[in-house]
Order: C-alpha cells, then sequence, then structure tokens
C-alpha cells in the first residue's frame, strides 16, 4: 500500500475485519497506550494485541473490555490455543456473517472522548 494519508489510514482502519496492534510490556513499564490503540478504538472494529512481555492491565482493559477484541501476551503458556480459538472463532463469523461483528462497549468508549476528556479536566 505504501504512504497512506490521515483520512486513507482511517477509512481503512474502519473496514478491517481486524486491527492487529503490536505492543510490549515490562514489570516495570507497561500502559504505554499509543495513539494507535485510540486510533482503532474510534474505528470500532475488534483489535488483536499482541504483547511481548508481560501481562497489561490498562492495555487489556481498552482491548478486552471496551473493544471487545483480544490481548494476547508472549509470557502465556496458553497464548497458541487462545490466539488459534479467538482467530478461528474470528473466522467464522466472517465466513457466516460476511463481515466480523464488532463488540465496542460504547459506554466505555465515550469516556475517552475528547468532549469527557476535556470535561473531566475542566471539571476535577
Amino acid at each position: 500500500l505504501g504512504y497512506l494519508g490521515d483520512r486513507a489510514a482511517i477509512n481503512l482502519q474502519q473496514s478491517s475485519q481486524i486491527n492487529l496492534l503490536l505492543s510490549w510490556a515490562t514489570r516495570q513499564s507497561s500502559g504505554i497506550l499509543t495513539s494507535k490503540l485510540y486510533q482503532y478504538l474510534a474505528a470500532q472494529r475488534p483489535i488483536l494485541a499482541l504483547v511481548e512481555g508481560h501481562d497489561d492491565d490498562e492495555l487489556a482493559y481498552f482491548v478486552g473490555v471496551v473493544n471487545g477484541g483480544l490481548c494476547s501476551y508472549s509470557t502465556d503458556p496458553g497464548r497458541s490455543d487462545h490466539l488459534d480459538q479467538w482467530l478461528l472463532d474470528q473466522y467464522r463469523q466472517w465466513k457466516a456473517l460476511g463481515k466480523v461483528p464488532h463488540h465496542t462497549n460504547a459506554h466505555e468508549l465515550q469516556k475517552y472522548s475528547w468532549n469527557q476528556l476535556v470535561n473531566t479536566w475542566l471539571n476535577p
């Protein structure tokens, strides 16, 4: 695809069946939430986050609770089984429905809109 402008990238994220997010976490540094995560949340498509390292509770919350996707960690001994099953489930839904449905929790997502964040910041 080469270089894509912002609008084209957003359109691609919104039309994607699954958005892939690569991240890392250590015991000393977790909760590293990149702007790509927020773009993917706004796209309201399932997110598959592959994390090199330890569990990251913040990333897991956004991907699992807010988005309904999957956070998979390299340190998880059952990673392969969980990942295989999740991908197979997504594939079956795509095969049956023609698309992978999203399970975004709109109420949780709304808490992180610009308006809500600015309002929270201005009115502590």
